[in-house]
């Protein structure tokens, strides 16, 4: 697990997975980004969801919207390296309303 934040159900933000940040090997690099998924998968109106992921670099994006006050979601990114390993990194985020 790499953090734990809060978010209100109102708001829309930005998380990121920085993998330079010692999740790589010497010398590897990310060469493919694998996507964003969240769990509990929970197809509901007012889930948490993502809304958009971009990959920067050696950093992946996701924009978080919604979510259900008094619910934690982990947050999942993963990426292919240039050494042809997939890396998964996850954060947890609780809705709270503020």
């Amino acid at each position: 697990m790499s953090g734990y934040f809060l978010k209100d159900p109102a708001s829309e933000l930005d998380y990121a997975i920085d993998w330079s940040g010692g999740y790589l090997e010497p010398e590897e690099a990310v060469a493919e980004d694998l996507g964003w998924r969240i769990e509990p998968d929970d197809a509901r109106p007012g889930a948490l969801q993502i809304v958009a992921s971009s990959l920067d670099g050696a950093r992946s994006v996701a924009v978080l919207r919604d979510g259900t006050a008094g619910h934690s979601y982990r947050v999942a990114a993963r990426v292919r390296t240039t050494q042809d390993r997939i890396v998964e990194r996850s954060i947890l985020v609780r809705v709270a309303a503020r």
